[in-house]
């Protein structure tokens, strides 16, 4: 995917009003840092600026681009200029200064609300361990979870293109650790999808299947919360 100079300056200069939006911010709030002791003002001030460029560049831009252009499955060429195209590539910019950063820092309790603020949208209960990305293209329904470094990803590149497909996962469903969810996929409620597995893109999986491997298929059905072969259920 080729980066024009029309994507260069708008960076620049998003990132420079989100610096000085940021400077002005811990100018007001310089009247409460003047109250602490002295030699932990200068942290409390690197504190603030860093706490406000996140929240402004990965809770307040992205949710200005999804108004601009809502998220949507789309194709882009390495040369396409389309406003979708150039929005995305802010999306992607947005979230690599922010979630990929502070996934692996941010307790599993709290990266749903990370994810949240760059456009997820989560039911009830959901717990994420590992990591999304193009989170504006992830749907999942209430008290599933996604594994300890797992990886749900929205985009593929194909040589010259980028497909851009969004993932669904239904409720009670189970991701293991260190697997893969490639654009397109969706899965069914109370399935399970098994520790290093790879769903190729476009894969559905239906509700109460268990699926594993690379690439996976399914392995087993789910029946009163236990799992049975494949092989077992259809003798």
């Amino acid at each position: 995917m080729k980066f024009t100079w029309l994507d260069f300056f708008i960076t620049i200069l998003v990132l420079l009003l989100i610096s000085i939006s940021d400077f002005l911010i811990v100018t007001i709030l310089a009247c409460i840092v003047k109250s602490l002791p002295i030699e932990y003002q200068g942290l409390f001030n690197v504190a603030i600026f860093c706490a406000v460029f996140l929240i402004l560049l990965g809770g307040v831009y992205s949710r200005i681009l999804r108004f601009i252009s809502p998220p949507a499955d789309a194709i882009f060429s390495s040369d396409d200029n389309s406003m979708q195209c150039i929005i995305w590539k802010q999306t992607v910019f947005a979230y690599e200064w922010t979630a990929s950063i502070l996934t692996y820092v941010t307790p599993v309790i709290l990266r749903p609300t990370l994810f949240r603020l760059l456009g997820a949208k989560f039911g009830k209960g959901v717990l994420i361990a590992g990591k999304i990305v193009e989170p504006q293209m992830v749907e999942i329904g209430d008290y599933s979870f996604t594994g300890e470094m797992s990886l749900l990803m929205a985009h593929a590149l194909m040589k010259e293109t980028v497909v851009l497909k969004r993932i669904v996962i239904g409720n009670y469903v189970s991701v293991g650790a260190h697997a893969v969810i490639m654009p397109g996929v969706r899965i069914g409620d109370e399935s399970i999808v098994a520790t290093g597995a790879l769903v190729s893109m476009g894969t559905v999986i239906p509700s109460g299947e268990v699926w594993g491997g690379i690439p996976a298929r399914k392995i087993g059905n789910i029946d009163q919360s236990h799992v049975i072969p494949e092989s077992a259920a259809s003798a």
